[in-house]
């Protein structure tokens, strides 16, 4: 039985974020756990969200699946480089590039909706920190991508997940960056659980 791991922030309700999608999971026969991490402030969260994460799933037995969205995508392959996992759902997801920081590996790259995003992305210690893996983590890959994402263009996410994790996405039509979480939850795990 593969468990999924999905991460969220410390003390947020989870019925307002990944709790309906933890339910449907386990609704299907997969068990689902929550890892809350704090909302950290530091000058390298990626690392320092996998170190909690993989501590947190240090005692799960079995096959492991993690799943996030957004920024997320820049530390999840530190947790499947640190221990076993068989595979990473990425939703409308940031991907990171080895040896580089994101921004940096990206700069040349339509990434962002829109000025908003592009300004946070800006300012975000996670997307300066350099990832610190010599290659992606040969796990299998899922990516979800928003058709209508107003985050991160979804041009480039369908494009980032053929050329960077070598999948075709699953394209989720009329889903946003982020009510993708409460509006769309069986496509997402759908697609999450395909040949499982």
């Amino acid at each position: 039985m593969i468990t999924f791991a999905i991460y969220g922030i410390e003390g947020f309700n989870p019925a307002l974020g990944f709790g309906p999608l933890q339910a449907e999971f386990e609704r299907r026969g997969f068990p689902c756990r929550l890892v809350g991490i704090p909302n950290l402030k530091t000058q390298t969260p990626n690392r320092d969200r996998a170190k909690i994460m993989i501590e947190a799933l240090r005692h799960v037995e079995g096959e492991l699946a993690l799943l996030g969205i957004s920024n997320h995508g820049l530390f999840l392959p530190l947790v499947a480089a640190a221990r076993p996992v068989r595979r990473i759902v990425l939703i409308n997801a940031v991907i990171p590039h080895p040896g580089q920081s994101f921004l940096k590996a990206s700069r040349h790259e339509r990434v962002f909706s829109n000025i908003y995003t592009r300004f946070l992305a800006a300012i975000a210690p996670g997307m300066t920190e350099v990832c610190p893996l010599t290659e992606l983590p040969q796990v299998e890959y899922v990516y979800i991508s928003a058709e209508k994402d107003d985050a991160i263009r979804p041009q480039w996410e369908q494009w980032a997940a053929r050329e960077y994790l070598h999948v075709e996405p699953v394209i989720i039509k009329g889903a946003g960056h982020a009510n993708i979480i409460q509006l769309f939850i069986n496509e997402i795990v759908d697609a999450a659980t395909k040949g499982l």
